[in-house]
């Protein structure tokens, strides 16, 4: 029969491209895993509300670059007050002393999944949930969405029992 090629590998080099791109020794990897998974963590859980995105780490040859990817670069250095050299110290000190940041804007911010899952989150409220969603849905198919998929589930308005809701607007192909 021969040996079967899975279709995602083949494709995922032409489709996509990887958030991190470092390169480590065997034994340097699991501290490599540990140390980047707290700086994500720690950058998206403290600027979250400023807007970032995306932390990406990239490796370059004398220094590890981190992308901050936020949907607007302007609103997010004024809510920083401009100290991306004091974030830059920051980093250093806490997780790796060759490093650098820099901020970038993401293409098209406002179809960006998350930022549409922060939108979906933030102006929803228990009691209107299902029609904020629909509304919110129908004003994003369309313009350059071609479908949107929301499922939300737990106690919607309040009932006894938790539920599931799906709400499908568009088309959503595989």
């Amino acid at each position: 029969m021969g040996k079967k090629a899975n279709p995602i590998g083949i494709r995922l080099s032409l489709t996509s491209n990887w958030e991190d791109s470092v390169f480590f020794m065997s034994k340097d990897y699991s501290e490599y895993l540990n140390v980047s998974y707290k700086l994500k963590t720690y950058l998206i859980n403290r600027y979250k509300k400023h807007g970032l995105i995306k932390v990406s780490v990239k490796q370059d040859k004398y220094y590890y670059k981190i992308v901050l990817e936020t949907d607007d670069t302007i609103s997010f250095l004024h809510a920083i007050k401009h100290r991306v050299n004091d974030l830059n110290i920051m980093l250093k000190r806490l997780f790796w002393s060759d490093i650098k940041v820099f901020v970038k804007q993401i293409d098209n911010p406002a179809y960006h999944p998350l930022v549409i899952a922060y939108r979906l989150i933030n102006e929803t409220s228990d009691i209107t949930m299902m029609t904020n969603v629909k509304q919110i849905s129908k004003s994003l198919v369309g313009t350059s969405i071609a479908g949107l998929k929301v499922r939300y589930s737990g106690r919607i308005n309040r009932t006894d029992v938790a539920q599931t809701v799906w709400h499908i607007e568009g088309r959503t192909p595989l």
